[in-house]
């Protein structure tokens, strides 16, 4: 938004022949970025600059997943990772939930909305996990195998467990 106001004022300007301001270098590079389909903002994204895969390392994986699976750079599941959030589900292609596990293993990922596809021999510890919603799917040994991937060995000393849409008794029990 404040980059199209930018360009506004500026064709404003030259409409008028008036004088334009100093250059403010920040304002035109995030004007250039307006229209860059690519162009992720900083403040919508989990990945930090310098905390994640190197470039050359994410545009293979990338590359080699959406040629794989025919999907463009504007698929919902590709721009999520670019952003920094996967998504594991038994229903996707396997080759997609192992470019979800790769960059979680890498750091890209930060976030990973999943099922219970996850729980089970897929080594991805993490700091906390969130259980949404009820399922007759949750039984106490999935639970127990959904958990234990809270609190990361060698990197927390505690691991979290949130509840969301779960009764307190089931829960408790």
């Amino acid at each position: 938004e404040k980059a199209r106001k930018l360009l506004k004022r500026k064709r404003d300007k030259e409409d008028d022949g008036k004088e334009e301001d100093p250059v403010d270098f920040e304002e035109q590079e995030l004007a250039a970025r307006v229209d860059d389909p690519n162009y992720i903002d900083p403040r919508f994204t989990f990945v930090k600059p310098g905390e994640t895969v190197p470039t050359t390392e994410l545009n293979f994986w990338m590359e080699k997943a959406k040629r794989k699976f025919n999907w463009g750079n504007n698929h919902p599941l590709i721009r999520a990772v670019a952003r920094g959030i996967g998504v594991h589900h038994e229903g996707l292609h396997r080759g997609y939930r192992h470019l979800v596990e790769t960059l979680f293993r890498f750091k890209h990922i930060r976030a990973v909305v999943c099922t219970s596809s996850l729980a089970m021999g897929v080594n991805m510890p993490c700091k906390t996990v969130v259980f949404a919603g009820d399922s007759e799917d949750l039984n106490p040994i999935s639970y127990r195998q959904m958990m234990g991937r809270a609190g990361r060995r060698g990197f927390d000393n505690v691991g979290y467990i949130v509840f969301f849409g779960l009764s307190m008794r089931k829960a408790t029990h």
